[in-house]
């Protein structure tokens, strides 16, 4: 993802919402499905590479019950995501990986963990 945003955004500006039909990898990155547990963002890339529809994959539902702020929530997350590894490299501590357990409460969150986030440039 880091190379992508480097060929394609660089070093000298923010990414922004025009860059979204450039960045097909950093996307399939965002919608990781199915078996969420594989990191596999190959999985929404087509044989040329490009960004393909997976019709299974409704995060916000569909229909009479589709949220309302899809739009908002997809723009929101592709902002962030995208401006956070642009500008950072984040590793995980070899000693201390994250975990895959869920917490339930008010929303899922994961255990806490600890990470390393270092400057990119």
């Amino acid at each position: 993802m880091q190379q992508e945003l480097d060929s394609i955004i660089g070093t000298d500006r923010l990414v922004s919402l025009e860059d979204k039909p450039k960045l097909d990898y950093t996307m399939a990155v965002i919608n990781i499905f199915p078996d969420p547990y594989k990191f596999d963002p190959t999985r929404f890339l087509d044989k040329n590479g490009h960004l393909k529809k997976i019709d299974e994959f409704i995060p916000f539902s569909v229909g009479k019950r589709q949220c309302l702020g899809e739009g908002l929530a997809r723009m929101e997350l592709f902002l962030f995501i995208t401006n956070i590894f642009n500008q950072f490299k984040i590793d995980i501590i070899p000693t201390k990986p994250p975990s895959m357990i869920k917490q339930a409460g008010g929303t899922v969150a994961p255990e806490p963990f600890v990470c390393r986030i270092k400057k990119r440039y």
